[in-house]
């Protein structure tokens, strides 16, 4: 999320890294995490999409970058 900050500090854009974002980016481009769907927490296991265990998934950060610049 540094780099994706420092990339937009170098566009000149602002950047704010509140939690909303992730969502935001989310719903714009469904490319923007990689999905877990295998796994558990002990108590949760993982699915396809948003689930306990893992949230969102893993952040592409390309795609999240790409998705926040345009």
């Amino acid at each position: 999320m540094a780099l994706v900050h420092q990339g937009m500090l170098k566009q000149g854009k602002s950047f704010n890294a509140s939690p909303q974002i992730f969502y935001d980016v989310a719903k714009q481009n469904g490319r923007s995490y990689y999905d877990v769907t295998q796994g558990d927490n002990l108590y949760y296991r993982a699915a396809r999409g948003w689930d306990y265990t893992t949230g969102l998934g893993t952040p592409n950060l390309a795609d999240f970058y790409r998705t926040i610049t345009q």
